[in-house]
C-alpha cells in the first residue's frame, strides 16, 4: 500500500463542513469610477437590486403618479369670483352710470360623482402599488436564487483549488519516490493524469464562478465587467 505525505493527511483530516455556516462571498461591484470588492450578504444583494433596478424605479414613478391623481380626484372644483360691469357706453361716467357686480360661485357635485372619481383613482393607485410589490417580490426571489447559486459555485471553486493543491503534493511525492527508484514510471503517470483532470475541473468551475458573479451583478442592477 502506498503512503502519502503527512502534511497531506493532516490537511485531509482537517477538512470539514459545518451544518450551520453564515455564508458570504466576495463579489466585484463595478462602479462608474472604480471597482469595489466587498463581502456581500443576501440582504445586501436584495437591497442593492431594489435600489438599482430600472424597472422598479419605473414602477415607483407610476405609484407616485397614481398618488397625485388620487389627490387631484379628492380636490373640490375651484370656486369662481366674477367682477362684471354693465351699461357702459361712450361718454358715460363710469363711476355714476355703470352697473357693477361682483359675485362668487361654487360648483356642487351631486349623485356621487366626486366619490366615484375618488374610487376610480384609488383603484388605479392600488393597482400601481400591487404591481410594484409583485415586481419587488419577483426581483428579490430572482436575486436570492442567483446569490445562492454563486455561493455554491464559489464554495466548489474553493474545494477545486484545494484538490488541485493536494494533487500537486501527491505528484511531487510520487516524483521523488520515482527518482529514488521506489515506484515505477507508470505510477507517476497515473498521478500526473489525475492531477491534470483536477486542474481541468478547476478551470471549468472557475469559469462557472465568473459567470455566476456576472449574472448576480446583472440581477442586482449593477453594470457588468467592461461596461
Amino acid at each position: 500500500m502506498q503512503s502519502f505525505p503527512s502534511s497531506f493527511l493532516r490537511r485531509v483530516r482537517s477538512r470539514h463542513v459545518s451544518s450551520l455556516v453564515l455564508v458570504a462571498f466576495a463579489v466585484s461591484i463595478f462602479g462608474s469610477a472604480r471597482v469595489i470588492a466587498e463581502e456581500l450578504t443576501l440582504e445586501q444583494a436584495i437591497r442593492t437590486a431594489l435600489t438599482h433596478r430600472a424597472e422598479l424605479r419605473g414602477a415607483e414613478n407610476l405609484v407616485e403618479s397614481a398618488q397625485g391623481l388620487r389627490k387631484q380626484a379628492a380636490a373640490l372644483p375651484n370656486p369662481r369670483v366674477v367682477y362684471q360691469s354693465e351699461n357702459l357706453r361712450p361718454g358715460m361716467d363710469f363711476g355714476g352710470n355703470v352697473d357693477t357686480y361682483a359675485y362668487a360661485s361654487q360648483v356642487l357635485e351631486i349623485s356621487g360623482k366626486r366619490g366615484a372619481r375618488i374610487g376610480l383613482a384609488q383603484t388605479g393607485l392600488g393597482r400601481a402599488e400591487l404591481n410594484r410589490d409583485l415586481l419587488q417580490r419577483d426581483i428579490s426571489l430572482a436575486v436570492a436564487q442567483v446569490y445562492w447559486d454563486a455561493v455554491r459555485i464559489s464554495y466548489l471553486c474553493k474545494l477545486a483549488e484545494e484538490n488541485e493543491g493536494f494533487f500537486r503534493e501527491i505528484l511531487d511525492y510520487h516524483q521523488k519516490r520515482f527518482e529514488e527508484g521506489k515506484i515505477a514510471a507508470v505510477d507517476v503517470m497515473r498521478v500526473r493524469l489525475e492531477s491534470a483532470k483536477a486542474q481541468s475541473r478547476g478551470e471549468t468551475i472557475r469559469l462557472a464562478k465568473g459567470q455566476a458573479l456576472q449574472k448576480l451583478a446583472q440581477e442586482m442592477g449593477m453594470p457588468a465587467p467592461g461596461e
